[in-house]
């Protein structure tokens, strides 16, 4: 009798947990889980990532200072700062039928891993890039603005404005158009003045593109000129 005495006790506990305090209640551990899985979509979405490219680090476990069991969501709650990378504090709270019971902060720092274009191997200043020079890789880009972020259709075909080390990311900054007319190469000078006109050699004293101006030497009277650029092959000098 005494074993059954016992079980209609346990009995009568289980009911009146369920009537006290519902079937909403979760182990704590279920609670970090639900945390950790409301902050990662909240800052996917907000970043605009999917989530194998956002990784969120805990400066320490986010804490309800409650023994409430009762609540059926949890939501990264509204901040005035604008949702960003790296280091901050953010707020959770614990909802009811779409009302806040309860909230907690915590500190955060929200990390993100692309596929980035990298250098292959080293490149020195004003070199000519080519798909053979470059690497696809994963790298964290946590610290990387967007304007930088570039594809391998954004370098090919450009070159290096200084040294670039092999592994390096390559960013915006790195390269530039190649120019129509390098410094050192050999043009023609066309002199104009008036209705005359006359072509000599000359040796480009500086980069230059189509349109812009550059100092120019002329080969048979040793001078410099500054001319308009007209081609890869051809300057301007009015005088």
């Amino acid at each position: 009798m005494k074993w059954k005495r016992f079980l209609f006790a346990l009995t009568c506990l289980v009911l009146l947990q369920t009537v006290c305090f519902g079937q909403k209640k979760l182990s704590s551990r279920n609670l970090n889980a639900q945390i950790k899985k409301a902050v990662q979509t909240y800052f996917s979405n907000e970043l605009g990532r999917p989530d194998s490219e956002v990784v969120v680090e805990y400066a320490e476990p986010i804490i309800f200072k409650t023994a409430s069991p009762e609540w059926d969501g949890v939501q990264v709650l509204p901040n005035r700062q604008k949702v960003r990378k790296g280091s901050q504090v953010i707020k959770i709270g614990l909802f009811l039928n779409g009302q806040l019971l309860h909230r907690a902060g915590g500190k955060i720092r929200v990390l993100t891993f692309e596929n980035v274009v990298v250098a292959g191997e080293r490149l020195a200043r004003h070199v000519l890039i080519g798909p053979n020079h470059l690497a696809v890789e994963r790298r964290e880009t946590t610290r990387i603005k967007s304007s930088d972020m570039l594809s391998l259709d954004d370098i090919v075909g450009r070159r290096t404005t200084r040294i670039v080390q092999a592994g390096e990311i390559i960013g915006a900054s790195m390269i530039e158009v190649k120019p129509a007319v390098t410094r050192g190469e050999p043009i023609d000078i066309r002199f104009i003045k008036g209705a005359i006109e006359i072509v000599l050699p000359g040796v480009a004293r500086q980069d230059g593109y189509i349109g812009g101006k550059i100092r120019v030497k002329c080969l048979e009277t040793k001078k410099l000129f500054v001319a308009d650029v007209l081609d890869s092959r051809t300057v301007i000098v009015n005088l």
